[in-house]
């Protein structure tokens, strides 16, 4: 999340980071995911702004009237908040709720944070059928993971190959759910 302040009691007002293509033609603010602390029982308006994009040249918008955001007060079970209102004109998604608990996790979907991939890394850390390398770095300079699951005994030339891929783009979590 990009620049957050607090506007008036227990209202927020922050801008989305934008991504961008390589000439800096396409932005948009297509990912969210953040926490609150010491909000229990606080009626909470939470404004994100930023959200007016650029597609081919052209005014667009990746998160709209149809997204609704996902909550949590553990980080674990999270569900849609249906109440959110997109603002298209003034490109602003705004989220109103009284959180029933101190801590509360607001995101653009469900994620599937290191912390998930570091477990399923832990539940077959022992198995001879995975391996992992690192495909590369990341501008931001953190490993790609590359992980293969094959039977080390059998010769390479006479394995089928398929690949999988996630944890490509931040906002298309379920695909990391998926291959997990």
């Amino acid at each position: 999340m990009g620049p957050a302040r607090w506007v008036g009691p227990g209202h927020l007002r922050a801008t989305l980071y934008r991504e961008w293509d390589e000439n800096r033609i396409n932005t948009q603010a297509t990912w969210y995911y953040f926490r609150l602390e010491g909000v229990r029982g606080l009626p909470l308006t939470l404004e994100l702004t930023g959200l007016a994009d650029r597609y081919e040249g052209r005014p667009s918008h990746s998160i709209a009237e149809r997204d609704k955001p996902c909550v949590s007060s553990d980080g674990v079970r999270w569900e849609r908040l249906l109440s959110a209102q997109f603002d298209r004109e003034r490109a602003v998604l705004t989220l109103r709720l009284t959180p029933e608990t101190d801590t509360l996790w607001v995101a653009h979907l469900e994620p599937y944070t290191g912390e998930h991939l570091d477990r399923l890394a832990a539940d077959h850390a022992g198995s001879p059928y995975l391996r992992r390398e690192s495909a590369g770095r990341s501008v931001a300079g953190r490993d790609i993971p590359l992980w293969s699951v094959t039977d080390p005994e059998a010769p390479e030339g006479g394995k089928r190959v398929v690949w999988l891929m996630a944890r490509q783009h931040a906002w298309e979590t379920h695909t990391s759910y998926c291959l997990d």
